[in-house]
C-alpha cells in the first residue's frame, strides 16, 4: 500500500513538472494565453505598449512578414509560422516564391500601423535599440513592398506581386474593394502630412511617399466613372490597365458602388490643399450619393415563407428592405452603369433588379446595401464650406 502511494505521488509530481515545462513553453510561444488583436491593441494604454506581451505581438507580426515585405491576411497570432501546424505537420513561412501578400481586408496596412505605434511608444532614454531597429527595419520593407507593387498608373493590385497570380485573377485589378486601395492611400497621406513617419523615414523614402502618393490620386481621378459627360462614382475593382470598370467575383459586376466610392471620396476631401480636378471629382461624386439615396428604407431580418423546388412550404430567416420614415438613407452595393439602377446578382453571374431574387446564400452572405453615403455628406458639409464653389 505504501509502495503504490510512493508511486502514485512520485508520478503526480512528475505530471505536474512536465505540466509546467509545458505551460513554460506555450507562454515563449505566445500560446499560454492569446495574445490581442492588433486592432485591439491600437486601443491599449502606453504602459501596455512597452510591455512584455506588446513585443511579443510585435515579434508575431514581423514573423508573419513575407520576403516581399508584406503581410497575408488572416494570419494566425496564435501561431509562429516557423512552427508546425498541428493538422498539416508543416510550417508555413510564407516565404520566397510561394509568398502572395495582399492589401484585402485590412492587411499590410493594419500591421503597418501597428508597428509604427509601437516604434513611436517604445522609442525613449531606455529603449532597446536592437528592438528599435528591427521595428524600422520591418516598416522599410513594409513601404517597399507596398511601392514596389503600385502600377505605373497609380492603382494598386488587391495581391501581389502580380506575376505570381494566374492571368484572369481579379486580384490583378486596381481595387476599392473593402477600401483596398483607399486605405494605402490613407496611409501614404499620414506618413507625407504628418510626423508619423520621422522614426524611420529618410528624405528619399519621403520622396518616394510623396510620388506614390501622387501618382495614386491621379489613377483615383483618372478611374472615375463617367455618364456621358457627368462624373459619378468608382467601381470595386477596375481594370488594371484601362481603368475600366471591370468583374471580380461572379456577384461582383462592373458598376458603380454605393460602398466603396464612399471610401474613396471621403480620402479625397480628407487632401489639405486639393487642386480644381479633385473639387470637380468630390463634388460629381457627392451629387451622385445625392441623386441615389434611397430615404425611408432600412434593411432587417425577417422570417419569411417561399415554396422549395417540391413545392414544400419552407420558413426561412431572410434581410429585407422594409419602409421606416425614422430611417437613415441606403444605397445599394452596385448601380448599372447604362442606367443607374440598383443590381444584385447570386453566383450564377445574371444581373437582377430586385434583391427579393438573391437567394439565401448571397442574401445572408453579402453585404447588398449600406449607409456609408451618410457620412460623404455630412463631411462634405463642413468640406464645402472650407471650399465654396465661388471662391474656386
Amino acid at each position: 500500500m505504501l509502495r503504490g502511494w510512493i508511486r502514485f505521488s512520485m508520478s503526480s509530481a512528475f505530471c505536474l513538472i512536465v505540466g509546467i515545462h509545458a505551460l513554460s513553453a506555450a507562454s515563449t510561444y505566445g500560446m499560454a494565453t492569446a495574445l490581442p488583436s492588433m486592432q485591439e491593441a491600437m486601443k491599449r494604454d502606453t504602459d501596455w505598449w512597452t510591455g512584455d506581451e506588446a513585443w511579443t505581438l510585435c515579434e508575431r507580426v514581423m514573423a508573419w512578414q513575407s520576403d516581399v515585405g508584406a503581410w497575408r491576411k488572416g494570419w494566425p497570432r496564435d501561431r509562429d509560422p516557423r512552427e508546425r501546424d498541428d493538422a498539416t505537420g508543416k510550417s508555413d513561412r510564407r516565404r520566397g516564391d510561394r509568398a502572395i501578400d495582399t492589401i484585402d481586408n485590412r492587411a499590410t496596412i493594419d500591421e503597418l500601423r501597428f508597428l509604427n505605434r509601437a516604434l513611436s511608444l517604445r522609442t525613449g532614454p531606455d529603449a532597446n535599440e536592437a528592438k528599435l531597429t528591427r521595428l524600422k527595419d520591418s516598416l522599410r520593407r513594409g513601404l517597399d513592398a507596398l511601392l514596389a507593387a503600385q502600377y505605373p498608373n497609380g492603382g494598386w493590385p488587391q495581391q501581389f506581386p502580380v506575376y505570381r497570380l494566374k492571368p484572369n485573377d481579379y486580384a490583378r485589378h486596381v481595387t476599392f474593394n473593402d477600401e483596398a486601395m483607399t486605405r494605402v492611400l490613407e496611409w501614404l497621406l499620414e506618413l507625407h502630412t504628418s510626423d508619423a513617419g520621422d522614426l524611420w523615414l529618410d528624405d528619399v523614402q519621403r520622396q518616394r511617399v510623396a510620388d506614390s502618393l501622387r501618382k495614386g490620386i491621379e489613377c483615383v481621378l483618372a478611374a472615375q466613372i463617367r455618364m456621358g459627360e457627368e462624373l459619378t462614382v468608382w467601381c470595386a475593382q477596375h481594370d488594371a490597365e484601362t481603368l475600366a470598370p471591370t468583374w471580380a467575383r461572379s456577384y461582383e459586376p462592373p458598376s458603380m458602388s454605393g460602398s466603396e466610392s464612399a471610401g474613396v471620396v471621403i480620402f479625397l476631401m480628407s487632401l489639405p490643399e486639393p487642386d480644381e480636378r479633385v473639387k470637380r471629382s468630390i463634388r460629381s461624386a457627392v451629387r451622385w450619393f445625392e441623386r441615389t439615396c434611397e430615404w425611408g428604407v432600412r434593411i432587417q431580418v425577417q422570417e419569411v415563407e417561399r415554396q422549395d423546388e417540391s413545392g414544400t412550404l419552407v420558413r426561412e430567416q431572410r434581410r429585407v428592405k422594409v419602409a421606416d420614415e425614422s430611417a437613415r438613407g441606403l444605397w445599394a452595393r452596385f448601380y448599372e452603369l447604362q442606367t443607374n439602377r440598383p443590381i444584385f446578382l447570386n453566383r450564377d453571374g445574371v444581373v437582377r433588379y430586385r434583391f427579393e431574387e438573391v437567394d439565401l446564400e448571397r442574401n445572408m452572405g453579402y453585404a447588398w446595401w449600406t449607409d456609408r453615403g451618410q457620412r460623404v455628406l455630412k463631411i462634405y458639409e463642413d468640406w464645402s464650406k472650407r471650399h465654396p464653389v465661388s471662391a474656386d
